[in-house]
């Protein structure tokens, strides 16, 4: 297990609240691993996987590593490492409900709503 999902663990528990800007301090400068719908063609943006709620919003799931990935069993035709300021620029748009990291794993599971991405996007512009 990387420091990442060892830090997602420890603070499972806590309110979102009480741990987002430990979690995000963390992932800045990091990469998660982002499933793909289709292999990455050079110059062309990448196809992230989401999925929708069932109010039509995407939520895009994010893997602290391989491992992780296919240990959610996705069908995803590609992953690729993605700068976590990279996904939080992506999906910071009102299509989006959020990100949702290790999502299949309980015991380090962690959203963070869409509501947060512009005080996360400027903290990592920082």
């Amino acid at each position: 297990m990387n420091d990442i999902a060892e830090l997602l663990e420890s603070v499972a528990e806590l309110p979102l609240a009480d741990s987002l800007s430990q979690v995000i301090t963390a992932l800045k400068g990091r990469q998660l691993v982002a499933p793909l719908g289709a292999e990455p063609e050079p110059g062309k943006p990448l196809q992230m996987m989401v999925a929708n709620d069932n109010q039509g919003q995407a939520w895009l799931y994010v893997y602290t590593s391989p491992e992780a990935l296919r240990a959610a069993a996705i069908n995803a035709p590609a992953a690729n490492w993605i700068a976590f300021d990279e996904i939080i620029s992506a999906i910071s748009g009102p299509a989006y409900g959020g990100l949702f990291i290790d999502a299949h794993d309980a015991r380090r599971k962690y959203l963070i709503p869409a509501e947060y991405f512009p005080a996360i996007a400027a903290y990592l512009a920082e």
